[in-house]
């Protein structure tokens, strides 16, 4: 049976690859069980300009954020909300590297996307050897809540914190929301009026061991503030430096839900194979099954997945050059936005951005292309948010009707 298993994955993996027209950079082969696959006749005449797919037209770009050495020249972690008349774009801002001790989480405000607030801080500089950023948002009837993250430089604290405004004006103090996770994209509900799930990765101490994990927490009833419980699951489990700690291979995941019910996890894959891990959920997040492989492909960033308004399935990736092997940390370009109808075979894929403009500022991992994709779909337009260069915040507005069948 094992041997028959063995050919199966390989014919199967052999198929895929073969429709990949070309590319050259998978080490590892997808795994037959993943819950999402890509369709064998879209990539056929990939690139790595466009991988093949073709734009939207009446896709317009709009500028949050433009680096400057006032202000700062890092960004990351852009995510949006509507509320109250305004859009909102949470980010991190920090004077010129990721993730330094004078980093802080800012959001800028518009009520036409042309004009924008300065960045405000919403998470000043945290005290001690810690740093913090901006994780988006939730959003009750009454409530938009800024999240924000804490965390040290090894990763020992994550903590997600909170602020919480009826006005848009006037915000609460921060208060901790959860305190074993740093949240990644936000919360928002499964359907309207339903649970909440909020993600991100936090420690957790298993057989011994301290392992650093993607977590995922799911909230029932009115009060945002509190009641959050953590879901189980199920992971690939690395090294992490030192015998006593390990992390999870997928992290900074995402989710969108099949018709069926059925919610379906993409997570970003460390090891940089160059494509996307996935798992399910059949009772609402509460507990995830294992992690796979997928055939989607991406050059290991934060994944952003959802639903548009017709139910239609959506994932954000940065596919990276369809040649060059995944080992390093490849350029986070194009931007593709993929679609599904049944949240298990995509089908339909389509160019958002394609080469990005030069990078002008220099500074700790400012990888270059779009990173750390965030998405809205409000009213006539699916908004993906993303830092270019990690040194601008900008947004791509897509017309819905040039997505639905």
């Amino acid at each position: 049976m094992a041997d028959v298993f063995k050919k199966t994955v390989l014919i199967w993996g052999m198929i895929v690859l073969s429709c990949l027209a070309g590319e050259r950079r998978r080490v590892q082969l997808p795994d037959p069980n993943a819950p999402i696959r890509v369709s064998s006749e879209l990539l056929k005449k990939a690139d790595d300009a466009t991988w093949g797919l073709p734009e939207i037209p009446g896709v317009e770009l709009k500028t949050v954020y433009r680096a400057n050495p006032e202000t700062g020249t890092f960004v990351n972690h852009p995510q949006l909300a509507f509320f109250k008349g305004r859009m909102y774009v949470g980010f991190q801002l920090c004077p010129s590297n990721e993730d330094s001790n004078d980093s802080v989480a800012v959001y800028s405000s518009s009520v036409d996307l042309k004009t924008w607030t300065a960045p405000e801080v919403i998470g000043p500089p945290a005290e001690g050897n810690y740093f913090r950023a901006s994780v988006g948002w939730m959003q009750d009837e009454k409530n938009l809540y800024a999240l924000v993250l804490r965390r040290d430089e090894i990763g020992t604290v994550n903590e997600t914190e909170y602020r919480v405004t009826s006005d848009g004006k006037t915000w609460s103090d921060l208060e901790v929301l959860v305190p074993d996770m740093m949240g990644s994209a936000g919360a928002r509900p499964i359907t309207p009026g339903g649970r909440f799930l909020l993600s991100g990765h936090g420690d957790r101490e298993r057989n011994g061991a301290v392992q650093y994990e993607t977590v995922f927490y799911y909230h029932d009833g009115d009060d945002l503030s509190k009641g959050w419980v953590r879901s189980d699951s199920s992971h690939e489990i690395l090294k992490y430096g030192s015998s006593d700690r390990v992390m999870s291979r997928g992290i900074e995941a995402d989710w969108f839900r099949r018709p069926d019910g059925v919610l379906v996890q993409v997570q970003r894959d460390v090891v940089r194979s160059g494509y996307v891990m996935a798992c399910v959920s059949d009772d609402q997040g509460a507990t995830w099954g294992h992690p796979f492989l997928t055939d989607i492909p991406d050059s290991s960033n934060m994944q952003c997945a959802g639903n548009l308004p017709d139910g239609t399935c959506y994932m954000i990736t940065t596919p990276g050059p369809v040649h060059v092997p995944n080992d390093n940390l490849q350029p986070r370009m194009p931007l593709v936005l993929w679609l599904s109808r049944d949240g298990t075979v995509f089908d339909r894929a389509f160019l958002i951005r394609s080469t990005p403009p030069v990078r002008r500022y220099e500074g700790k991992s400012k990888t270059a292309g779009y990173s750390y994709v965030g998405a809205l779909a409000h009213e006539e337009f699916l908004y993906i948010t993303y830092a270019t260069n990690k040194e601008d915040v900008e947004i791509s507005c897509v017309p819905l009707v040039g997505l639905y069948d």
